[in-house]
């Protein structure tokens, strides 16, 4: 952008702020994207995070628009906000993982061998969607069962029982070796 371009974008992001509103929330993304997505990619190295955070962005000033005397520098507020997404980002990926080399160490612990859980990640993925989703939110992914109702759109019991369901599915297909793994 030039500068003149930036005092006119400066002006739809000031309008927007003191006005909230959709269409403008539009005229701010048509302003600000590639600067936003710029920003993140330099920031991730990565296109596909830098799109996950440019969209987290835009979605946070739709949602929690700021107040306006709190932006001084519409691009500059912009970038803080991408630099605080890509924190978490990276925060999410170290916990992601440390679960996941815990989950290693505890399942070599119990003698389960790699075999044993690539066969459970296969019959996993051969669950119909509804109980696959519920368990790879439930156990892939870490969330409580209210989260993955919140997540699924269903009910907290309904997922309790697509669990259950998902479970007794895997159990027949793997037999005793899945025990240690499903309990």
């Amino acid at each position: 952008m030039q500068p003149n371009e930036w005092n006119a974008a400066d002006a739809i992001f000031r309008r927007y702020l003191e006005r909230p509103r959709r269409r403008r929330l539009a005229r701010v993304v048509d302003a600000f994207y590639q600067h936003v997505w710029a920003t993140a990619y330099r920031v991730t190295g990565n296109a596909a995070d830098a799109a996950d955070i440019t969209q987290d962005v835009f979605l946070q000033l739709l949602l929690q628009p700021p107040r306006p005397e709190s932006v001084r520098c519409p691009r500059a507020f912009l970038a803080w906000l991408v630099v605080g997404r890509a924190s978490g980002l990276r925060r999410s990926a170290k916990r992601r993982k440390a679960r996941e080399q815990s989950a290693l160490r505890q399942a070599a612990d119990e003698g389960i061998v790699s075999a044993d859980i690539e066969a459970l990640r296969d019959c996993v993925e051969d669950l119909p969607e509804d109980l696959r989703a519920a368990v790879a939110l439930r156990y892939f992914a870490g969330l409580k069962n209210s989260d993955v109702a919140l997540a699924t759109g269903v009910g907290e019991r309904q997922v309790e029982k697509r669990l259950e369901e998902a479970r007794a599915i895997l159990r027949a297909r793997l037999g005793p070796t899945a025990a240690p793994v499903l309990l």
